[in-house]
């Protein structure tokens, strides 16, 4: 049930293909159960694709209910950082923000690294949403932090980005935007990432330095 890479600077993209179960009735072992969460899960996620949030949330909060009930920790999380989506598109970004950190915590504990950053990243998007580009920036250098201290090169280079379009876009300080656009651009081509090279380099040429 893990979820997979997304692009960080787009917001809160999910697909999955499934099919649609019901849920059997009678004594159910807490495998069956797990298995029936991350069904619920995956239905959530293709409900949400199709543009159909109120089913999905309905999907995602079965499957969170379950997942507590059966304590599949990163059952729990997944589902609450699916709910935090769907409450930030709402504009409830205090409540997005409640479901995050509680999911934060839980990916934490069960040493799941890059789940760690990319609800971090959740929680920048809705500061950044809310026009609180203090907390944006707060945030963003925590995870800057986080993502040095576990090894994740992509994770930096995407936020170096961020944060340079934050500079540029927001603060209208071209030279911090260019700064921060010239460490990312080095991180992407060390990865290779020829998609990620080509946004930074327009950045670049946004502020006059390329």
């Amino acid at each position: 049930m893990a979820c997979n890479a997304k692009e960080r600077i787009a917001v809160f993209l999910t697909l999955a293909l499934t099919v649609f179960f019901v849920m059997p009735t009678g004594c159910v072992s807490t495998a069956g159960k797990l298995r029936w969460a991350e069904q619920l899960y995956k239905n959530g996620q293709y409900l949400a694709s199709k543009g159909k949030e109120e089913a999905a949330v309905e999907k995602f909060e079965k499957s969170l209910k379950l997942s507590r009930e059966i304590g599949f920790s990163a059952g729990i999380a997944h589902n609450l950082n699916e709910l935090a989506i769907y409450h930030a598109s709402r504009k409830d970004y205090e409540k997005a923000r409640a479901l995050l950190f509680e999911a934060i915590a839980i990916y934490r504990e069960e040493g799941m690294a890059p789940e760690v950053s990319k609800a971090m990243n959740n929680v920048a998007n809705t500061y950044m949403r809310e026009g609180k580009i203090g907390k944006t920036f707060e945030q963003y250098n925590e995870l800057l932090d986080w993502d040095r201290q576990t090894g994740n090169l992509l994770g930096e280079a995407i936020t170096l980005y961020n944060m340079g379009s934050l500079y540029e876009r927001y603060i209208g300080d071209k030279k911090k935007a260019s700064e921060r656009y010239v460490i990312a651009l080095d991180y992407f081509t060390q990865l290779d990432n020829v998609q990620y090279i080509k946004i930074v380099e327009q950045g670049l040429i946004r502020v006059g330095k390329y």
